[in-house]
């Protein structure tokens, strides 16, 4: 079972690795990329774990601030 301080982990379809060490997204939800995307690229894979979370940990969680609060850190490798 997934609870509120398990650390996550996505791979999206366009090679985004996106992470946090709090499955409740409490602390900045990290993204690290290997190349520079198109914006669209990139959001597309925000969008992809955002659905990823809903559809797969946020059922879970005893609580959850909201989609609107996530702070998100994108850093290029």
């Amino acid at each position: 079972m997934i609870k509120n301080d398990t650390k996550i982990e996505h791979i999206c379809r366009n090679g985004t690795h996106i992470s946090c060490d709090r499955a409740d997204l409490k602390c900045n939800v990290v993204i690290l990329s290997d190349s520079l995307h198109l914006k669209g690229e990139l959001m597309a894979d925000m969008a992809e774990f955002g659905a990823w979370h809903r559809s797969e940990v946020w059922e879970h969680l005893s609580s959850f601030a909201g989609y609107d609060t996530i702070r998100y850190d994108i850093e290029y490798v």
